[in-house]
């Protein structure tokens, strides 16, 4: 199923947003196009980050202390992370524009198109959030079973 276009259905119990509503979510639509626009930013100075450590790595190396790690590793890092951050951005742009068409067209296919957006984002902030609590579980567990078997 195309996830991307729906259909509003009529039903008894219909919702309206009214003026209060509509201005609400106007001033979010705008801080969202903001904060998308910043991610973009953000993103594409990590990918330059990222890239001076996969080009540059030796000479940044002999410079700075990387903590015994190769440069290519911060860079390959930093382009990772880079990828990462840059869904959130789209899904926040991507709300923001359909937010504003749904309340300039009075449009419910935009409106919730624009929710499918924010729907995505969430999700995808809930999914990395998990996997990221994970991940520093089993660190701690890591170390904790490296500092019992240094000790024993």
């Amino acid at each position: 199923m195309n996830e991307t276009m729906f259909e509003p259905t009529v039903t008894q119990n219909t919702m309206r947003l009214n003026e209060q509503s509509e201005a609400m979510l106007a001033t979010i639509a705008k801080w969202s196009k903001f904060l998308g626009i910043l991610t973009f930013v953000v993103v594409g100075f990590m990918f330059l980050v990222g890239l001076i450590f996969l080009l540059a790595g030796s000479a940044l190396a002999m410079v700075a202390d990387l903590g015994g790690l190769s440069a290519w590793v911060y860079g390959l890092f930093y382009m990772v992370c880079g990828v990462l951050y840059l869904f959130p951005g789209i899904y926040l742009y991507q709300y923001s524009v359909k937010m504003k068409q749904a309340l300039a067209a009075r449009d419910e296919v935009a409106l919730t198109e624009a929710f499918l957006q924010q729907k995505k984002l969430f999700v995808f902030i809930g999914v990395l959030s998990i996997i990221g609590i994970a991940l520093l579980v089993l660190i701690l567990l890591i170390v904790f079973v490296a500092a019992l078997v240094v000790a024993a």
